[in-house]
């Protein structure tokens, strides 16, 4: 190496970061600075011809900051560049921050989800435990609930019970609709007459007009664990309701319990004690 060429070097290196120090500096590993290179989102400003070592300047922590941002919302690193002009010289902080908060905010709400339905099953986990393995009736007053729901025949079978439950869930989430824990059949009486649903518990309210949405109120059920297919039998499960004239909803849905059996989970009877002209509420 010439005289020159090693002075360049060591005033290069003077002036630079290496690799190793930019790796301690940011937290990043070296293996994905390497990568960041070869993604073209983060090149080195100087590599030694001779070693093939990478440097970096102290303006490119911030780029290595905004990528770490678009690592922890999962924005894909590869739409990076859309931001970055085609020198490699300017990134577009405004562009790039406007689109970080629309990606955080959903990630965000996601996550809101996700804990409001924690909190649901925690509580039915809890209602549940008081008397899991018990055969006698309970009474217990159940929350305002919000299904998608839709006519049904009588399930042949398991098989066919899941079948029509996907059907229905995928039906839902075609809306747009955001799915619960719960789901199951459940009987409506009035007048006299008695037809049967399929539901699935859906969150955050009706997104559009929809004739499959309804409210169930807040009100007292008689509950008891049975097994699947038993709603056929509530008539003689329920003794204490007046079923002539009956109005309201019997309803067969799974129990949400702390360990919960896949093969063969505990099923719960839900009768709504009291009488309503009718029980459920289209938005």
């Amino acid at each position: 190496m010439g005289e020159s060429s090693r002075k360049e070097k060591n005033l290069k290196n003077a002036e630079l970061l290496s690799i190793g120090t930019v790796s301690r500096l940011s937290g990043v590993h070296i293996k994905s600075l390497r990568y960041y290179d070869r993604l073209g989102i983060l090149r080195p400003a100087y590599t030694d011809p001779d070693t093939g070592y990478r440097y970096y300047t102290f303006p490119q922590l911030s780029v290595i900051d905004a990528i770490k941002m678009c690592v922890e919302l999962d924005i894909p690193l590869k739409n990076f560049t859309n931001f970055i002009d085609e020198d490699g010289r300017r990134i577009r902080y405004a562009e790039l921050f406007n689109y970080g908060r629309q990606i955080a905010e959903e990630k965000q709400r996601r996550i809101e989800e996700g804990l409001a339905f924690i909190d649901e099953a925690q509580k039915e986990i809890s209602r549940t435990a008081a008397y899991l393995g018990k055969s006698e009736t309970m009474e217990c007053v159940l929350p305002e609930r919000e299904w998608f729901i839709d006519g049904c025949k009588e399930p042949k079978g398991r098989e066919d019970y899941a079948r029509q439950l996907t059907k229905l869930m995928l039906e839902a989430e075609k809306q747009g609709f955001s799915i619960g824990y719960e789901l199951g059949i459940f009987h409506l009486y009035r007048g006299g007459e008695k037809k049967a649903y399929l539901f699935v518990d859906v969150q955050g309210g009706c997104p559009t007009e929809c004739e499959n949405f309804f409210r169930v109120p807040e009100s007292t059920y008689l509950c008891r664990q049975t097994s699947r297919g038993s709603i056929e039998q509530s008539k003689e499960a329920f003794l204490e309701i007046g079923w002539e004239n009956y109005t309201g909803i019997v309803v067969e849905t799974e129990l949400f319990t702390g360990e919960f059996d896949f093969e063969q989970p505990v099923y719960e009877l839900q009768c709504l004690k009291n009488r309503m002209d009718y029980p459920f509420c289209r938005r």
